[in-house]
């Protein structure tokens, strides 16, 4: 895959006379990396600013950043806001991963599993018929759909085991369980959060460890946004 070329040109001057250090002297800092041209797998931006309305105050709901969804991981990030946004930093809702599970469960009926998913109680009360873990799977997600749950928050892992998945990220995001049910891989009463660290301001600029980048980027506020993102490509 081709490589991409991005470099940063510019000055910050900071002092000179008035300022509040003893000789008013002015520092003038570079804006530019330890090298003059950082290639990138990929690069995204807006083509022009683009209008974002998340409900309530910034920081309240968030939307997936505009120009990141392109890349699978990010590497540099650019905002420039006409107004303070917050910028969640690789976004990821709660995830509790069940393990030692068995299946088939040998349910008779009338066993039950609660927990809360981003705020929310979901109690199931299973059936003879939830036997594999797609089967207790489904049973779970028709009682997160009866709970008001916009999303199915259960699924099946890779290696069989049942999984619980919420939908907000951050702090907003969380999974608990209430009623554990050792059968279905969940012993203990246990609380997961959802993942992301926020940054609140009109512009940002950031550079990430290329070892360990975030891989989702979500923009809450109410402003026109301009934004470049450069890393690995979806």
């Amino acid at each position: 895959m081709a490589t991409c070329s991005l470099t940063l040109t510019g000055m910050i001057a900071v002092g000179g006379p008035g300022c509040c250090s003893s000789d008013g002297a002015q520092k003038i800092q570079p804006l530019s990396f330890g090298c003059p041209n950082t290639l990138y797998q990929g690069i995204s931006s807006t083509d022009c600013p683009v209008s974002i309305a998340t409900p309530g105050a910034a920081g309240a709901a968030f939307i997936e950043c505009p120009a990141t969804q392109d890349l699978s991981s990010v590497q540099l990030l650019f905002v420039k806001a006409t107004q303070p946004v917050v910028v969640r930093i690789g976004a990821e809702p709660a995830e509790l991963l069940g393990s030692a599970g068995t299946f088939p469960t040998g349910f008779a009926g009338g066993e039950t599993f609660t927990y809360k998913v981003d705020g929310v109680t979901v109690a199931t009360t299973f059936t003879a018929g939830a036997q594999t873990a797609a089967q207790v799977a489904v049973q779970i997600n028709q009682a997160a759909v009866a709970a008001g749950l916009a999303f199915l928050p259960a699924f099946v892992q890779t290696n069989g085991q049942l999984g619980l998945r919420g939908s907000a990220t951050g702090k907003d995001g969380s999974i608990q369980v209430t009623v554990a049910r050792a059968t279905i891989g969940y012993p203990s009463l246990v609380t997961v959060a959802g993942q992301g660290s926020d940054v609140t301001a009109r512009t940002l600029l950031l550079e990430f460890d290329s070892n360990d980048p975030p891989g989702r980027i979500q923009i809450s506020g109410n402003a026109r946004v301009e934004v470049l993102a450069a890393g690995i490509p979806a």
